[in-house]
């Protein structure tokens, strides 16, 4: 039934109204069989309305319908209060907080929305880390001050960003920049393992500084740890300071007169053309050639001009060296054995076109004569009696005294009945046809030119 003061709407049984609380009167029985007048005095006798009375009645159901509205907000809030909840735990954090934005200060609703939004900006930040977009994830983690492990992924990323710029700076070459910063990164990532590739890189700048200067001797303790580690070319580094001291010594020989001990550092290095050795080893050649050539050394000269021909005058001076053949005649006589008592006849055979050279010896080794014969020719040697031994040299290109014909020429020792000494005895004529036993009367046996 409704309730005459507010018009609230109660149960049929009710005592009092919901709405307003008022009490409900019993209702009073009315004759209806009485005529009703619809004469006009009779309506002007009816009571008028009471103003004060509907708008006290307005105001209940304000009240009421108010507090219902409220009622209905408030269940809503709380629905989507325990939605933001659930989501929340779900990790659904973007859509929690979607709700607890809609929720204004209801009750822990503000405070929960910093917690979603420390969630969100937590896995963004997280996922610019995952990128490599270092700096905006630190900036992100740093906002979120102590929130979870925010503190400790800020630092994290500021070693990545250190870690990438120490790897920007070790590409440009800056090893020791690098390396200072690899040292304080410590056990992130790889960094021990750049820290001694950095030490490598700068220890290998600092042999090549050492080998540009020159100081090579210093360069190679450097480099001998890097060729273990196969570390870039420090092998072929090391090889070229070996090179290059030894290039070094050649010339330092060269400028005392050494030019043997200077040529034989210089023959490695002319193989393979290092530097200028090639024509350092042939000007040692050319010195040690001139040197013989002053020295009497036709031969050696010939040999050494010969081996560099195209450098220099090195073909004409070959030629120079190759001397005109002596009349047939004694060369040298040892003035302490000038006696002429025995005659020795040497004679060569007449269709022998080279000449021969005949060196006398006495049985105690000492060198009593000289003598060159043309070929063909025959020549009479005077000389005291004693014990001899006879030497014969045969070639066609004469180098002179000292090393007659040089390499190329035949040298003996001559053979008298099985033995290299023949007793000359005094007042006699002694006839020596060379050739051996078969052309000639004495036999022979090869010898060295050294030993000649």
């Amino acid at each position: 039934m409704n309730c005459t003061k507010c018009g609230y709407l109660n149960n049929q049984d009710a005592n009092f109204c919901v709405g307003c609380g008022s009490t409900f009167e019993s209702p009073k029985v009315t004759n209806f069989n009485r005529s009703v007048s619809n004469s006009p005095s009779e309506e002007k006798s009816k009571k008028p309305v009471n103003k004060r009375k509907l708008i006290v009645i307005f105001s209940c159901c304000v009240v009421v319908l108010t507090a219902v509205v409220f009622i209905i907000l408030y269940i809503g809030k709380v629905s989507d209060y325990e939605k933001a909840i659930t989501l929340m735990e779900d990790g659904k954090h973007d859509l929690a907080l979607e709700f607890l934005n809609e929720l204004e200060d209801f009750r822990d609703a503000v405070s929960l929305s910093i917690e979603c939004q420390n969630f969100i900006d937590y896995d963004n930040a997280t996922q610019l880390l995952s990128r490599g977009e270092y700096s905006q994830a630190k900036l992100v983690f740093s906002s979120l001050g102590v929130f979870k492990d925010s503190a400790s992924k800020a630092e994290e990323c500021q070693k990545y960003i250190d870690y990438s710029l120490a790897i920007e700076v070790m590409q440009l070459g800056e090893y020791e920049k690098a390396r200072d910063i690899f040292i304080s990164l410590g056990l992130f990532l790889n960094s021990a393992s750049l820290i001694a590739e950095c030490d490598n890189n700068l220890a290998y700048n600092e042999a090549v500084r050492l080998m540009e200067e020159g100081i090579y001797e210093h360069a190679i303790p450097i480099l001998e740890p890097l060729i273990t580690l196969h570390f870039l070319d420090s092998f072929e580094l090391l090889e070229l300071c070996n090179d290059y001291i030894v290039y070094n010594e050649a010339i330092t020989l060269m400028s005392l007169g050494k030019f043997i001990d200077a040529q034989d550092l210089l023959i490695p290095l002319a193989s393979f053309d290092f530097e200028e050795s090639l024509l350092l080893l042939m000007e040692c050649i050319y010195s040690q050639a001139d040197s013989a050539y002053t020295e009497g050394l036709f031969y050696t000269a010939y040999v050494l001009f010969r081996d560099i021909i195209g450098y220099k005058d090195s073909k004409s001076r070959a030629e120079v060296c190759i001397q005109d053949n002596p009349t047939t005649s004694e060369l040298f006589r040892n003035s302490d054995f000038s006696g002429r008592s025995v005659s020795v006849r040497v004679r060569t055979p007449r269709d022998q076109n080279y000449p021969t050279f005949l060196k006398v010896y006495n049985e105690d080794g000492i060198h009593i004569s000289s003598t060159f014969i043309h070929g063909g020719d025959s020549f009479t040697l005077r000389i005291p009696s004693g014990t001899y031994i006879f030497k014969a040299a045969y070639g066609q290109d004469w180098f002179g005294e000292e090393e007659m014909f040089g390499d190329v020429g035949l040298y003996q020792t001559l053979i008298f009945d099985d033995t290299t000494t023949i007793r000359l005895s005094s007042n006699y004529t002694y006839t020596l046809t060379l050739g051996g036993v078969t052309d000639g009367n004495v036999g022979a046996q090869d010898e060295s030119r050294n030993d000649f």
